[in-house]
């Protein structure tokens, strides 16, 4: 998996945040394969109770800021049979929680260089000043 166990927990510490303390998330996609380069984050986050539109956007913002990497964030209610897509998505997907963090190779760092902290301060910061920052401008917020 392409994520340090730093931002593996900065992940699970969004969602639970924006979620609640109930919520389930896997990653799945490029993220998952090692020898990959890019790309973005792709979670599945499972709740108790439907998930609103404003979670699934307030929580993309946030954690493409933390990251400064662009998130495919899906949200579906547990224990409800879900989308085709969600039912593809689990099955393919690894979860995220405390007994799978691992970093690969990577530093345990939650930005890998200066220049990836300075972008995800900055973004942040645009987010708490309340300015949606361009390349966050276009989130698309899915229906499952």
């Amino acid at each position: 998996m392409r994520l340090s166990s730093h931002q593996s927990a900065a992940i699970s510490g969004c969602v639970h945040r924006v979620f609640g303390p109930g919520a389930q998330v896997v990653v799945y996609g490029s993220v998952l394969d090692d020898a990959a380069r890019g790309g973005d984050v792709d979670l599945l986050v499972m709740t108790a109770e439907p998930p609103t539109r404003h979670q699934r956007a307030l929580a993309t913002l946030q954690l493409e800021g933390l990251l400064n990497r662009t998130v495919d964030l899906t949200a579906a209610q547990r224990d409800v049979p879900g989308s085709a897509w969600v039912r593809i998505v689990q099955g393919r997907a690894q979860p995220l929680d405390a007994d799978s963090l691992h970093a690969s190779t990577k530093s345990e760092a939650l930005f890998e260089t200066p220049s990836e902290f300075e972008g995800g301060f900055a973004a942040l910061r645009s987010l708490l000043a309340g300015h949606v920052p361009a390349r966050l401008a276009g989130v698309v917020v899915k229906e499952y």
